[in-house]
């Protein structure tokens, strides 16, 4: 089922999620990211169908219109409640697909629930004890004695789960299981200007909305590189400018010497150096980077001082505004929206069904 398939019971859900959203992104106080408003149309307008949910005298605002607006200021509300259609998607379709193998084998889906289980070896003492020594540091000083049982249940019960995830999995195959339900993706416009890593035609894009001042910025960078690590060739990266001037006084300046970098070949070694110094990006700190990176100092503080990025990452904050941005960081992956600073696993899962699907095409 797509977001438009339900639209008259999704926007109480919406409004629910979006007050629950637990934050890992910096975010702004004071209305920066806030969309604009629409016009009404006239009744001819919806006279195509489209469910009118509002008149304004002669004029309506249709569920499009509202549709259009939530993408644009609760991205984060729509992928969160298409994160929830997918998870029970997901339960759905594991329940009818262990029922179909439990009928094949002559037995209940409980019955064979509890084959599968029984068929996963008991944890040992040794097991116990090796998950003690790699994780003592955690245990707040208790003892392996007074733990071990309680470890090896933990890790039976990880087991476990692991065993129903690999028996689904392969019983999906088995039974030729799609998932057709298309998630939601924005269209993110990329100029040639935009610093890339990667070639033009990886399968996949990353956009990422970022600052650099921002702690959760600064935060997910090694996820960053650990993405890069595992999917090469198969990603290109493109990062986008989005400075919370309330909140972080010296991001915006941060930006515009990160793209004075870049007139010299290195944007890249400086984005580094900017995110491993967030402490330290006052203005004589951002010119003796340039000078520690082998920049030539004279052109790159003559760049700085003119301020003339200034309107390019202007241009970036809109464009993230546009896409309902409205804390960092914030990624796009083939245009689908991912906010804060998320693990590895959480972008795997979207970056693998993109390069499943064969790619998906959503940058300008």
């Amino acid at each position: 089922m797509s977001l438009s398939h339900s639209r008259k019971n999704i926007r109480p859900v919406i409004t629910a999620i979006a007050l629950a959203i637990s934050l890992v992104a910096c975010a702004p106080t004071n209305g920066e990211a806030a969309a604009k408003g629409k016009s009404a149309k006239s009744d001819a307008t919806a006279a195509g169908g489209d469910t009118v949910v509002a008149r304004i005298g002669s004029a309506v605002i249709t569920q499009a219109d509202l549709d259009e607006e939530m993408h644009k200021s609760n991205m984060k509300a729509i992928q969160a409640y298409y994160d929830a259609q997918k998870q029970t998607l997901d339960m759905l379709v594991d329940q009818r697909v262990m029922d179909a193998e439990a009928t094949a084998k002559s037995k209940t889906s409980d019955e064979l629930k509890n084959e599968i289980l029984a068929g996963v070896p008991q944890v040992t003492d040794a097991d116990a004890e090796k998950f003690f020594n790699d994780n003592k540091a955690r245990l707040g000083g208790q003892t392996l004695d007074a733990l071990r049982d309680k470890i090896k249940a933990y890790l039976q019960n990880q087991n476990q789960q692991q065993a129903m995830t690999d028996y689904i999995a392969d019983a999906r195959k088995r039974q030729n299981v799609s998932i057709e339900m298309e998630p939601p993706r924005v269209t993110v416009d990329v100029g040639e200007k935009d610093p890339k890593k990667g070639p033009s035609d990886a399968p996949v894009q990353i956009v990422e909305f970022s600052d650099f001042q921002c702690p959760f910025c600064g935060r997910v960078e090694p996820t960053i590189k650990q993405i890069e690590a595992k999917y090469g060739d198969k990603i290109q990266f493109v990062f986008r400018d989005f400075p919370l001037t309330s909140l972080h006084p010296n991001a915006q300046g941060a930006a515009e010497a990160a793209n004075c970098a870049n007139e010299q070949g290195k944007y890249w070694p400086y984005h580094d150096k900017l995110f491993s110094s967030q402490q330290a990006l006052q203005p004589d700190k951002l010119k003796q980077y340039a000078v520690d990176l082998g920049l030539d100092a004279k052109a790159f503080n003559e760049c700085v001082d003119s301020g003339r990025y200034r309107p390019d990452i202007q241009k970036d904050v809109e464009e993230g505004q546009r896409l309902g941005v409205t804390g960092t960081p914030a990624f796009f992956v083939n245009g689908r929206f991912l906010s804060g600073a998320q693990p590895l696993q959480a972008f795997s899962e979207i970056i693998d069904e993109e390069l499943a699907r064969g790619g998906h095409s959503a940058t300008n």
